[in-house]
């Protein structure tokens, strides 16, 4: 059996059991000392689909047959610096060395899940934190595809330690099509963590299509609990194909301060449009 063959088997044979398992941590960060010695209630995070660096070259090309660059790679870094936020949900990172990458030009700790080898390129998701990730493990996200459109599909748990405070934070990026099995796999992956929980990510759907219904009677959409100038802006502009890329929290123990896009002139950093929320912690 060659490489490839034991590859798939392999991946297939985690999609059966539903769990991938853990992902390596890399808690990089060298600055922990600027971070308050004191928990601040008040926490940025931030979803954005990264194009595995393409940034808008060749629009509408599938991302496994574009190249990056450190050029378009620094554009993002500055995307995010912009906001500046605390956590960061990545999707569609080209590659390991394209999450180190940002996770050492921002200074955040780390830590990166390959969902797809999509006819044998890597790419996937990644969790970036200014706090200690503690824990990371990997769940199926299953699409139903698998037989004739290889292109397994994760999603990324990290528990942050916010001083002694333990957030569990879940990475999504969506298969194309068969969007119950997902939301099926996100909501029985959701029900076994303990709060409190924040589900960001790249989800294909709007808030309207009814596979996304599930994920509304559990969790809170952070774009609609607020009426800030912000929120009307994300509403208004989307994230790229209208509003896609989410942000939500559980029911117990966040408040929304405001949401927003990165500044319009970090838009062309790709072909989504990152989305962020201030969040209280301890509602």
């Amino acid at each position: 059996m060659n490489g490839k063959k034991v590859l798939s088997a392999g991946l297939i044979l985690s999609l059966a059991l539903g769990v991938f398992g853990c992902s390596n941590i890399h808690n990089i960060r060298t600055n922990h000392g600027t971070l308050n010695s004191k928990p601040d209630p008040t926490l940025t995070f931030l979803t954005y689909n990264i194009r595995v660096g393409g940034g808008m070259e060749d629009y509408g090309k599938p991302p496994h047959l574009l190249s990056s660059s450190k050029k378009n790679l620094q554009k993002l870094v500055d995307a995010i610096r912009s906001v500046n936020p605390d956590v960061i949900a990545l999707q569609e990172v080209g590659g390991f060395w394209q999450a180190k990458f940002l996770a050492k030009e921002l200074n955040y700790n780390y830590v990166y899940t390959s969902h797809g080898n999509r006819y044998f390129i890597d790419w996937g998701m990644a969790i970036l934190s200014k706090y200690k990730i503690i824990r990371s493990r990997d769940h199926a996200i299953n699409h139903g595809h698998e037989g004739r459109d290889y292109d397994p599909r994760a999603g990324l748990e990290a528990v942050l330690d916010l001083h002694g405070t333990k957030v569990t934070v879940v990475d999504i990026h969506y298969h194309l099509g068969n969007y119950d099995a997902q939301v099926h796999s996100t909501m029985r992956l959701l029900k076994g963590l303990q709060t409190p929980i924040v589900l960001l990510g790249d989800f294909n759907r709007k808030e309207w299509d009814r596979e996304m219904q599930p994920i509304y009677d559990y969790m809170k959409d952070t774009c609609f609990e607020i009426n800030t100038d912000g929120a009307k802006n994300v509403r208004a502009y989307g994230t790229g194909f209208g509003r896609i890329d989410y942000i939500f929290i559980d029911k117990h123990s966040f408040e929304v301060i405001d949401v927003g896009l990165i500044p319009r002139e970090h838009w062309s950093a790709s072909d989504h449009v990152g989305y962020f929320a201030k969040l209280r912690l301890g509602k």
